[in-house]
């Protein structure tokens, strides 16, 4: 907990005075991240009142991981504004996604806490349309960003690009 209030103060610090909006919509990238590893954080110490809460955070924090990655294809490593149109393509399945993962038991049905071992999820009708979201926005956006080292003629962006797809 202490090294991510650092990161994110340091981020915020950061980003507050950048005017790069490539670092800022990074930073957001970061931030899901940090969102994500502290609702798991929270979905493990859950009791019995609170996991199902918990574990829709989760995730639903994992698919903004995925549609602010893809966006981030989309802009790195040059700034370029993208379309009202690619925005809403990116964005809109994420809402309608976390809708469901809120208003019921679609995705996520239930959880079981298991003090031994991992908690059990039960899996309500739609969690495979989560799975296809996740695999489908996370394997473009990889897929994007190959492309991209394939087209891009300039050795400091490929090298820039090429650091980003290895992790």
């Amino acid at each position: 907990v202490i090294v991510i209030s650092i990161t994110t103060g340091l981020g915020f610090t950061i980003i507050n005075n950048s005017k790069d909006k490539i670092n800022k919509l990074y930073f957001l990238n970061i931030i899901t991240i940090i969102g994500w590893g502290l609702s798991m954080m929270y979905y493990r110490q859950s009791n019995e009142y609170s996991v199902l809460i918990w574990s829709k955070i989760l995730y639903a924090s994992a698919t903004l991981i995925a549609s602010s990655f893809l966006y981030f294809t989309y802009v790195f490593p040059k700034y370029n504004k993208q379309s009202f149109l690619t925005k809403f393509c990116i964005f809109t399945p994420n809402l309608i996604l976390i809708i469901l993962i809120f208003s019921n038991n679609l995705i996520i049905k239930n959880v079981l806490i298991n003090s031994s071992t991992e908690n059990i999820i039960y899996w309500g009708n739609l969690y495979l349309v989560y799975v296809a979201y996740i695999l489908f926005y996370f394997n473009f956006g990889f897929y994007r960003l190959y492309r991209k080292i394939k087209t891009t003629v300039d050795k400091t962006e490929k090298l820039q690009i090429t650091y980003l797809l290895l992790g």
